[in-house]
Formats: C-alpha cells, structure tokens, sequence
C-alpha cells in the first residue's frame, strides 16, 4: 500500500497592452510572471519502495510582443515571446537539479485571398516542459508488479507547428506540419526485464526528434428547413 501527498501552490501575473498605431497597424504587447511550487512525501508501509520527500519550484519571467497590419488583399503578424525559467528540483532534502532556461519563440501568420480562393499560412512555436509529476522522484506503487517513477532531469520539449489552409465556396483543405525537438518518451526500466517488476521512467531522448504531417479535406454541409 502506497499513501502519497502532494500539494500546490501558485501565484501568476499578466498583462497585455494594444496600441493601435493606424487603421492598418497594429501592435500588441505584455509581460507574464508565474512561480509554482509542489511538494509532498510518499511511503510505503509494506517496505517494497523506499520512503521519499521531494520539493520543485518553478519561476518563469515571459514578455512578447505581435505586430500585426493589413494591406490591401493582405493580412499578416509577426510574433516573438522571450522566455525565463528558473527551476530547483529538491529530493529527500538535497537539490538534485537546478536548472536556466532561456527561450526565444517567434509566430508568424499571413493570410489572402485570390478571386475566390482564400489561403492562410501560420507557424508558431513554444515549449512543452515537463510536469512536477514527470519530474517527481517518488515512486507510484500500483501494486508488487508494477510501479512508476518520474524523472528529475527531464528536459523541456519545442514545438514548431505549420499550418496551410485554403478555401473555395463549401471546400476546405489544411495540411499541418508539426515538429518536436528533444522528444520526451516513455520507457520501461530494466528491471521490467531482470525481476518481472515494471518502473515506467519518462525519459528524455537525446537524440530523437519527431515531425508529423496530417491534412485534412473538408466539404461544409448546408442543410435550409421551410
């Protein structure tokens, strides 16, 4: 039997500001401020799984900015987010990892039409990191075959995403491109092997990346009731 507590506590900031430079200028702009700490303990009273005391911080400091304009048939923005990220992560009292991230994600978007036909193009980009609970050093005890574990040294996932989209009339086609660097995977310990006892660590893969491609053709359905 496993008894597990864990609690949170989270503070968060943000502001966004707009200037309206002209009818066809746009800027868009702000800051964002969050810090976020979770700790908690695990025992087990049967003695299969050694106690632990874990304890995580996070601090992010973000700002960003979009400029967006029209002109004519066309329509764009350009974006960029800067991001800092401080983070300790403590196990049974001692920090195990201490970590800096800094992090430029820039956006774009442009959209037009040719007669009738309308097309958008927009790419974006951010950072999937990791959750306290994949960082978590303790260990969940589903039962004597099976538990999990987390990893402290997880790095963060990038997210680069392509979108193309075109319409004519009821017709719609999209073709999304996505791209993930420093791919996180999950992976069963060796132990799985050797004691016939499963520890699923999320681990990260140094050297895998993972793009996907996905389209998608659409006739929209009008349906008129007199």
């Amino acid at each position: 039997h496993m008894q597990n507590d864990q609690r949170n506590r989270a503070t968060a900031l943000k502001g966004v500001f707009a200037w309206n430079m002209n009818k066809n200028n746009r800027l868009d702009f702000g800051t964002d401020f969050s810090k976020i700490s979770s700790w908690g303990m695990s025992v087990n009273e049967e003695g299969k799984i050694a106690d632990d005391q874990f304890k995580n911080k996070e601090t992010k400091y973000a700002g960003f900015a979009t400029f967006s304009l029209s002109a004519s048939k066309w329509k764009g923005s350009i974006g960029l987010r800067y991001e800092y990220i401080h983070a300790i992560n403590t196990d049974q009292g001692e920090v195990k990892n201490k970590t800096n991230y800094s992090d430029l994600l820039p956006s774009l978007s442009l959209s037009t039409m040719f007669g009738r036909v309308g097309m958008n193009l927009d790419f974006s980009s951010r950072v999937n990191r990791p959750s306290f609970r994949q960082l978590n050093n303790s260990v969940s005890y589903n039962n004597q075959y099976h538990y999990e574990q987390g990893n402290i040294y997880l790095k963060p996932q990038y997210v680069y995403d392509t979108e193309l989209s075109v319409n004519y009339s009821i017709f719609d086609f999209k073709l999304d491109y996505q791209y993930i660097k420093e791919y996180t995977l999950v992976s069963a310990h060796s132990d799985c092997f050797l004691k016939n006892i499963c520890s699923l660590w999320k681990s990260h893969c140094k050297n895998c990346n993972l793009s996907a491609i996905q389209w998608d053709f659409q006739r929209l359905q009008m349906f008129f009731r007199k």
